[in-house]
């Protein structure tokens, strides 16, 4: 504030006032008519300023003016007892009882956006600003590609903007870009990488397309607080969402019907169970408790991972294990191989016949000891380890470069008892649960979390 008594403005006479924050405002609050003793507030003007810089004056008493002229002839001094109050708005993302920053749009799922404004507004709101939501992925180079607007009212109608008027909020997102707010985009390099062994290896964001759950790793929501005459914004917060990568249990008739027949043979000439057969209550049981263990083994990595029944109902875009009966010579196989998860579809298969029919599959690791019959709980251990390891190849492991170290796609210098060893290096022992424990190699559960980070 400038009291003007200097120059034309001299005392005793004159007591001129003017006080400006960044040059605002541009108009008198008070004139000054010849002939009154005191200033006049001139009404609504000057009311509220709104700073370049995104910040808020309250002026209602007018205590910010340009030049008010004060003489003996009238006109005095009325600053005393004027007050402005000087808001600057922020926006900021916070996590309570209610928030959800992971969440998966293929399982119908919402991500609930916590966002928190200070000071608290006014009632009517910070006047000259609003706010928006925007979802966005952060790609190379500091550039971004937009997803979708967040609409910031329940209602029927979509609401792109909303008055800056609330201290906190939850805002709803269902994952699934619309026509209009939302928008595909190419699959693109992210701004982090992951060190391997003797080389590195990008963040890669697969393609996300229109009308479709936004696929895997994550996407950022962008909280805007924006000035209304040029939509220029004056502060924002960021926040990673992430998305968990779904792999769905799928279960052939023929080999559901080769898991409850069990296996007979007549190794040295006499009739012997090799596999127990499995009653339909049993096998009820384990078409539940095979997604539910292989979720408890990929836990181990604290990757973001989630696998489900056959029974969920599952938005594309997403990965299959199938159990099934099929020409192969392997106990498990996939051709969708994608490193870095560049691909968030992708199809496995668990060769049920090729296990049955051909026990021991693999002869050269089985022990002299080896007790028959397998048990229907070891057949569901070699179920769960089976399809984690092949749905382990959807998500890239091992492969063979200098960023993982992988022999044939699988790990160097195998052990036997770590997911990602060669099955034909796992003794039964190890694959039944008779002997272990199974464990992951470092890297591979550190390859993972950075591929499907939980936060």
């Amino acid at each position: 504030m400038n009291w003007l008594g200097s120059g034309s403005h001299v005392d005793p006479y004159w007591y001129c006032w003017e006080a400006q924050v960044g040059g605002l405002p541009v108009r008198q609050a008070y004139g000054n008519p010849s002939g009154f003793a005191t200033a006049v507030c001139n009404p609504g003007v000057a009311v509220n300023l709104l700073g370049a810089e995104g910040w808020v004056i309250d002026n209602r008493d007018g205590l910010l003016t340009t030049h008010v002229h004060s003489n003996d002839n009238g006109s005095g001094n009325v600053a005393g007892g004027l007050e402005a109050i000087l808001y600057v708005p922020k926006v900021e993302f916070v996590t309570g009882a209610a928030s959800c920053y992971n969440f998966s749009p293929s399982l119908g799922e919402e991500a609930a956006l916590d966002v928190k404004v200070t000071p608290t507004p006014p009632e009517d709101g910070f006047p000259g600003l609003h706010f928006r939501l925007e979802i966005v992925r952060e790609t190379a180079d500091n550039s971004e590609q937009h997803i979708d607007w967040v609409d910031l009212d329940a209602s029927a109608n979509f609401h792109e903007m909303w008055e800056l008027d609330f201290p906190r909020r939850l805002f709803a997102w269902d994952g699934i870009p619309k026509p209009g707010p939302g928008a595909s985009a190419s699959q693109a390099c992210g701004r982090d990488s992951f060190q391997g062994e003797s080389a590195s290896a990008t963040r890669i964001f697969p393609a996300s397309t229109l009308g479709q759950p936004v696929p895997p790793p994550f996407v950022t929501a962008v909280a805007k607080i924006m000035r209304n005459s040029d939509k220029t914004v004056v502060y924002e917060a960021r926040k990673r969402v992430c998305i968990p990568q779904i792999v769905q249990f799928l279960y052939d008739a023929d080999a559901v019907s080769l898991i409850k027949a069990g296996a007979y043979g007549t190794p040295g000439g006499v009739p012997t169970t090799i596999i127990q057969p499995v009653s339909d209550a049993e096998w009820e049981a384990m078409r539940t408790s095979i997604p539910a263990g292989a979720q408890t083994v990929i836990n181990y990595t604290d990757a973001n991972i989630r696998y489900v029944s056959d029974s969920a109902a599952v938005l594309p875009p997403f990965k299959t294990v199938r159990f099934a009966k099929r020409s192969s010579l392997y106990l498990g196989e996939t051709v969708d191989f994608s490193f870095m998860n560049a691909s968030t579809n992708g199809e496995a298969f668990v060769h049920i016949n090729v296990f049955y029919n051909n026990f021991p599959v693999y002869s050269n690791v089985v022990s002299g000891t080896f007790a028959l019959p397998v048990t229907p709980n070891e057949v569901r251990l070699h179920c769960i380890m089976t399809a984690v390891h092949e749905s382990g190849h959807m998500f890239g492991l091992v492969e063979n470069n200098g960023v993982l170290g992988g022999k044939k796609h699988h790990n160097p210098d195998p052990n036997g008892t770590r997911l990602m060893d060669d099955g034909e290096t796992v003794p039964y022992e190890v694959r039944f649960g008779r002997a272990g424990p199974w464990a992951w190699r470092s890297l591979n559960a550190a390859y993972l979390r950075f591929v499907f980070p939980k936060e």
